[in-house]
């Protein structure tokens, strides 16, 4: 290696070598974190569910009673799908029957050739029904009919999946709470041995003076030129 090359080695700027150390930890700690955040969002999209009455065994794809009526739903209606009038931008979703009972509220609008318009969540599309299905979905009878708590053998796998769900949080909470005062441990220790160093730190500025320009390598050779004799940790004992 030429002299030159060694002496941009030995003169790297403090804050460099701070940057650099830093990126190292960073990195070090970011697929940690993004798991937890990612355990962070799939909670809050947990409770999102909870909160909008979606049945959780039909959300992970269990077999439900209601969903073989929900296939065969459409023999019940005039079309085998609902008319579509407009669907929203970016939007290629298939409408089916299913998709406007379960969309709230029904708010029919009367139209002047006698069907009904209804906007429903899916594609935020408006779709059209003849008199005939608005009548019949008036009469709750096809919503029941798709409606997991109108089947005994739903109630129970509807259960079983939230008593399972209970389980796991139940789990992470206990992993939490450890997390947490693991983490408050570690920050505490972290905190104290940053104080240490930096008094020590202060102690080696207020004894060595440094001429400007002097790199990091310099200033470290100078302090252990200066005190690694004298140093209590690097003193040794005395011969016998």
């Amino acid at each position: 290696m030429s002299s030159e090359r060694r002496s941009q080695n030995t003169h790297i700027p403090s804050s460099s070598v701070a940057d650099i150390c830093n990126q190292i930890i960073t990195q070090y700690f970011k697929p940690s974190g993004h798991t937890l955040s990612y355990i962070v969002d799939l909670l809050e999209s947990y409770r999102t569910v909870l909160d909008s009455d979606v049945n959780f065994a039909q959300l992970f794809g269990v077999p439900l009673a209601s969903d073989s009526k929900a296939a065969a739903l459409n023999l019940l209606f005039s079309k085998e799908k609902p008319q579509v009038v407009r669907v929203g931008k970016s939007s290629n979703h298939d409408i089916n029957w299913t998709d406007v009972l379960r969309s709230t509220p029904y708010d029919a609008t009367l139209q002047e050739n006698g069907n009904y318009h209804v906007q429903i969540e899916k594609g935020d599309a408006l779709i059209e029904v003849t008199k005939e299905d608005h009548d019949f979905i008036l009469t709750e009878i096809p919503r029941q009919l798709i409606n997991p708590h109108s089947y005994p053998g739903d109630l129970a796998l509807e259960t079983s999946a939230l008593k399972s769900m209970i389980d796991q949080l139940t789990f992470w909470q206990d992993s939490a709470f450890r997390l947490n005062k693991l983490i408050k441990g570690n920050l505490s220790k972290l905190h104290e041995q940053v104080g240490i160093l930096e008094e020590k730190s202060h102690a080696f500025s207020s004894q060595v003076s440094f001429p400007s320009g002097s790199s990091n390598v310099d200033r470290c050779c100078s302090i252990t030129a200066a005190h690694i004799e004298g140093h209590a940790i690097a003193a040794k004992p005395p011969q016998a």
